[in-house]
């Protein structure tokens, strides 16, 4: 846990204001975060009866309030704006409707400045008897005297402009007699006291302590306390992160972990940045029907209030705009039920498991990355994301890579030693399906429409930028010219599909090509071809590869990332340059000519994929590292999947026949063939 007196987001030490709630009790995150979106977006104003104090309320109000202004921007607070009474009585603030302002003293919250306040606004306030008024600036939050914010709103926006039109050749100092003015017909009620008070610092920039110093602060001073010593007992408490259960192949393998882990006896819970419906509920059929519980994060569950003491609220209330709300939710969750390890997958989830870990004190947080480093995917990239250089300063960090290159990208981008990189290659759920039949394979074709002798070639990927889907079709069309009666099925929808099909009629390719759209059943759709083609620029660890070799097809791909890690080359398939479009052509059309060379293929890669790729290997090499991680050993060199052992075994299936190809056969080092007409 983080040490407790460190200072703050507001330069105060940040058990001044810590409350200590009663346990027994539970909070509904939920609620708050709901009521606050309905608050902010109505322009309401919030009411406290009587006169409000700061206290850790006010850092768990703030990262739901800072987040929903992030994202909505500020309101006009007007003289008909709704009334929601705040309570900081609880162990968190709750917000409810209400029709009547409290009699007597109140004060009351606006999350905007006084700029975006109406005149009539504040004289409605007033003569309801709001005193104090709490203003949300960009200096953070401020209590003010309604009066004197009366007064200065009318000067400016009122008295001034009029003594401009009246007396313009004057010379007065219209600025200083309106302000004037405007004082003395508020003076009657004005509050005696100080005019304006900041009750938070600046959530940035102050004195060069902006909100990462402020978190690397913190961080140096966890480091410094932090022994990491593991529960008792072999069984672990582990907590899966992600944004949602998409039918992706991070989210598949996220399951895959589960599973293994659940089967194991490991008390493992899968969590998600959004809610689980449609499409993002994708896998949760596949949780549940083994066992694993799934849910959003913060959400429907009863959490004792005694783990709000637990949680660096005035961090998380400093974390960036765009992931505060999630941060908190994670947070007080992991508070509520220590987990022994945090498991996250993917980018954004890896930054808002980071910091919610850090908060909470998890000892073990582990960020999984599936890719290339995230500044190679412009439409998904966000600026929080660079926050993984301060997560990796935390001894509670570790990382995992699914790819020998994936490790190498984030390393270079985070600016952290590769060797802090345990490599686990992705592990394929095989109990699904089998190597298909001759007869199964007739009749996938026949349920998709193709003709039963010809060659066929499948795509399982999303049309998107990152995978290439033009390239592909220049393969395609060049393939055509050799293979006149070869036929394509691509199985995956995405952003570029418009500009493929544009592509495909222009070019003629109706008859060649058929998309399938977004298919459930994969591996069916895979049963109907001869051979694979992926055609990424960047890559991970290819689930379809896999599992395509699983059930004995052969392979075509680029060399992007991880492929090279799941295919073969020469052994269970072929692996071309990323551009290299000749090659591609060449090596689909030797496969596609050739049976015996692909039966050959096509078994040694149903044997390498089951010995390097299975399931039991990668949940027990994932178990290997959390242990290593809660033991606290450092520089015994990291956690692999071994590859030269499994390789050997795979490349002895096919004989030395299939590794003494001729020199057409495209490899990875050959330099690009001649140029080729697309």
């Amino acid at each position: 846990m983080l040490d407790t007196a460190t200072t703050g987001s507001n330069g105060r030490v940040a058990k001044t204001v810590s409350a200590q709630p009663s346990s027994g009790a539970s909070i509904d995150l939920d609620a708050l975060s709901i009521s606050v979106r309905q608050w902010h977006d109505e322009g309401g104003v919030a009411v406290f009866a009587g006169s409000l104090e700061v206290g850790s309320w006010l850092d768990i109000f703030n990262a739901f309030v800072l987040a929903q202004v992030a994202a909505c921007g500020a309101r006009q607070i007007r003289h008909d704006a709704p009334l929601w009474t705040l309570n900081t009585a609880g162990p968190i603030p709750t917000l409810a409707r209400t029709g009547d302002m409290p009699a007597g003293e109140c004060t009351v919250l606006i999350p905007t400045s006084r700029e975006n306040i109406t005149i009539k606004a504040l004289m409605w306030l007033r003569r309801a008897g709001v005193r104090r008024l709490w203003l949300l600036t960009e200096r953070g939050w401020a209590s003010a005297d309604a009066t004197e914010v009366l007064a200065d709103l009318m000067a400016r926006r009122r008295i001034k402009p009029l003594l401009r039109r009246i007396a313009p050749g004057l010379l007065v100092d219209s600025a200083a007699v309106g302000s004037g003015l405007a004082q003395w017909l508020c003076s009657r009620s004005r509050e005696d006291g100080p005019t304006e008070q900041r009750l938070v610092q600046p959530l940035a920039g102050t004195e060069g302590r902006d909100a990462e110093t402020i978190w690397r602060e913190a961080i140096d001073a966890d480091n410094a306390a932090f022994d990491c010593q593991r529960r008792e007992g072999k069984q672990l408490r582990i907590v899966q992160y992600t944004g949602c259960l998409y039918s992706g192949g991070a989210e598949r393998q996220l399951c895959n972990t589960a599973i293994g882990l659940h089967q194991r006896g490991h008390e493992c819970t899968v969590r998600t940045q959004h809610d689980l419906e449609g499409q993002h509920a994708h896998y949760l059929p596949l949780l549940t029907e083994t066992g694993v519980d799934a849910g959003r994060a913060g959400r429907g569950h009863a959490i004792d209030a005694a783990a709000l003491a637990k949680v660096r609220w005035d961090l998380i209330a400093i974390a960036p705009d765009a992931i505060r709300s999630y941060v908190a939710n994670l947070a007080i969750e992991l508070a509520a039920n220590p987990p022994d390890v945090l498991h996250s997958w993917l980018d954004h989830p890896n930054v808002i498991a980071g910091l919610a870990g850090i908060a909470a004190g998890v000892p073990c947080i582990l960020l999984s990355t599936r890719n290339y480093n995230p500044t190679h995917f412009p439409r998904f990239y966000s600026p929080f994301v660079d926050w993984y250089r301060v997560v990796a300063q935390s001894k509670r960090v570790h990382w995992l890579a699914n790819s020998h290159r994936g490790a190498e990208s984030y390393a270079e981008y985070v600016g952290i030693d590769e060797s802090r990189f345990h490599i686990v290659f992705n592990g394929l759920f095989r109990d699904h399906f089998d190597r298909p039949s001759a007869a199964q394979r007739r009749e996938a074709r026949q349920r998709v429409g193709l003709p039963a002798n010809a060659p066929v070639v499948v795509v399982v990927n999303r049309l998107d930028e990152e995978k290439q889907p033009e390239l592909m079709l220049k393969v395609v069309t060049l393939l055509r010219e050799r293979l006149p009666d070869v036929r394509v099925i691509v199985a995956g929808s995405g952003p570029l599909e418009g500009r493929v099909r544009e592509i495909i009629a222009r070019r003629n390719l109706d008859r060649t090509v058929t998309l399938l759209g977004r298919v459930s059943d994969v591996v069916e759709i895979m049963s109907a071809a001869d051979v694979l083609l992926l055609t990424s620029r960047y890559e991970g660890c290819p689930n379809v590869a896999l599992e395509a070799q699983h059930i004995g097809l052969p392979v075509v791909a680029t060399d992007a990332g991880g492929t090279s890690d799941a295919v073969a080359h020469g052994v269970t398939g072929y692996i071309c340059g990323v551009d290299d479009v000749a090659g591609l052509v060449v090596s689909l059309q030797r496969l596609l000519q050739n049976v015996e060379l692909r039966e050959q293929f096509g078994w040694a890669a149903q044997k390498y994929v089951d010995a390097c790729f299975n399931l039991d290997q990668m949940v027990n090499l994932t178990c290997r590292v959390y242990d290593r991680a809660l033991s606290g050993v450092e520089n015994e060199g990291r956690i692999e999947t071994p590859r030269a052992a499994v390789r050997s075994s795979a490349v002895a299936t096919t004989g030395d026949d299939a590794l003494c190809e001729d020199e057409t056969v495209p490899t990875v080092q050959t330099v690009r063939s001649a140029p080729v007409r697309t």
